[in-house]
């Protein structure tokens, strides 16, 4: 209900009462005969106060809303348009993909690899020849070539530092060049068990190799490393 008609029909109201009571006065004015009699006490009916909190005013729009014009400018000075060569159209910028990275993984537990140990390498058996002592250098007076000579020659012994000939070769080779091979024990200048393998007509730098092998080819010996200085002073090497 609005307010109006609340206003209203209180009104109303009071002017019920109000006309009821004029009525009421006059009913006892038309009765003289009554005058001395005293008047009943008037009611006098509350006036009903109503306690009325009004709802929040809405402020109502105008019936009519007059927009405001704004005033077109009119430029001062109307600039001259200089032609000019006109650019191509430019490529229209095509959409940037947004990847979407995946969901992060939350980490596990790596499994700790497990060692498989492989097999045990066994070092070789050491060779029953080793080299004893250094190379010894000498000059020739093996035979009456003297200086037009190089070679290389020496013993073998056994543990007991004996003789150790006749089921043994020696091999001597370069990096280049294979020398032969010759038995222990033919070449007696060197000791029961010698030997000895001509290697060049002139003293020659250079470094060669030699090793004991059984006469079937078995090498029972390291390389040993023999290195000539290439003077005649040198040019027979002892092992």
């Amino acid at each position: 209900m609005r307010m109006e008609q609340i206003w209203n029909i209180i009104s109303l109201i009071f002017l019920g009462l109000t006309a009821l009571v004029i009525i009421v006065v006059l009913l006892l004015l038309q009765r003289p005969q009554l005058a001395d009699e005293p008047l009943p006490e008037v009611l006098f009916i509350p006036t009903i106060t109503s306690t009325f909190t009004p709802a929040p005013t809405r402020t109502p729009l105008p019936a009519t809303f007059t927009p405001t014009v704004t005033p077109t400018l009119t430029p001062s000075n109307t600039p001259t348009v200089q032609p000019s060569r006109t650019s191509p159209p430019s490529a229209t910028p095509t959409a940037t993909i947004t990847a979407t990275l995946p969901a992060t993984l939350t980490p596990s537990d790596t499994p700790t690899p497990t060692v498989t140990s492989g097999p045990t390498l066994t070092a070789p058996p050491a060779l029953p020849f080793q080299q004893e002592g250094e190379v010894v250098f000498t000059e020739n007076t093996f035979n009456g070539q003297g200086c037009a000579y190089q070679s290389v020659g020496g013993q073998v012994l056994n543990i007991n530092d004996q003789p150790f000939s006749n089921t043994l070769s020696a091999h001597v080779y370069s990096a280049s060049r294979d020398y032969g091979r010759v038995q222990t024990g033919t070449n007696s200048f060197f000791g029961q068990s010698g030997f000895e393998v001509p290697l060049e007509t002139a003293p020659t730098a250079g470094t060669y190799f030699v090793e004991l092998e059984t006469l079937a080819g078995t090498v029972v010996s390291s390389p040993i490393q023999v290195t000539f200085p290439g003077n005649c002073e040198g040019n027979v090497a002892q092992v």
